[in-house]
């Protein structure tokens, strides 16, 4: 079975009519998935009894991950969003810079949060004037929602993140702390 099969059966088993499924992502959950499963199996007691041992691995994977209910509300507004804002993330004067494209998205409709460590762009590009499909010569501009999360590094000052959105870029900038500095001798 190839990724992209994979990528197919899981959308199927979700009911996501049509909307496309990134078949890295489905890699990289399934790593997740291991890893936790992993960490699961060594912190279970051996000598618990079966229903115990189903009530820890539950608690303990909503530690890990907020649960299945919160697993499957993040992977669904992944896989509603109509596009990926591209995005540039570069370090200047220790500051995390990430300017993403968002032309045509009005500033009220782009939303910033942060969630688990992770940077999350969220909101949607709203459609101009209704124009008929036959009066198109081309048209390639995606409309509709959008979702793009960034992973943070983990010593960056959150709480003062700033954000702009000017001329079609949203620019966030992460305080990042001071580098010890080394002396050559």
């Amino acid at each position: 079975m190839t990724i992209a099969d994979k990528a197919a059966e899981i959308k199927s088993a979700l009911g996501d009519d049509g909307e496309e499924f990134d078949p890295e992502q489905v890699i990289e959950e399934a790593l997740e998935r291991r890893l936790r499963r992993r960490v699961l199996a060594e912190l279970a007691d051996e000598d618990e009894e079966p229903g115990e041992r189903l009530i820890r691995r539950h608690l303990l994977a909503e530690l890990f991950d907020g649960g299945p209910i919160e697993r499957r509300r993040r992977r669904r507004a992944a896989l509603r969003a109509a596009f990926k804002p591209k995005a540039d993330i570069f370090e200047h004067d220790d500051t995390l810079v990430i300017q993403a494209e968002l032309p045509g998205v009005k500033k009220g409709d782009v939303e910033i949060t942060v969630d688990e460590g992770d940077l999350v762009i969220s909101g949607e590009r709203k459609a101009g004037p209704a124009i008929k499909d036959e009066d198109y010569y081309q048209g390639e501009t995606r409309h509709g929602r959008f979702y793009r999360r960034l992973p943070l590094p983990a010593k960056a000052k959150l709480e003062q993140i700033k954000a702009d959105h000017k001329d079609g870029v949203l620019e966030i900038r992460v305080p990042m702390p001071a580098r010890p500095k080394v002396a050559l001798a």
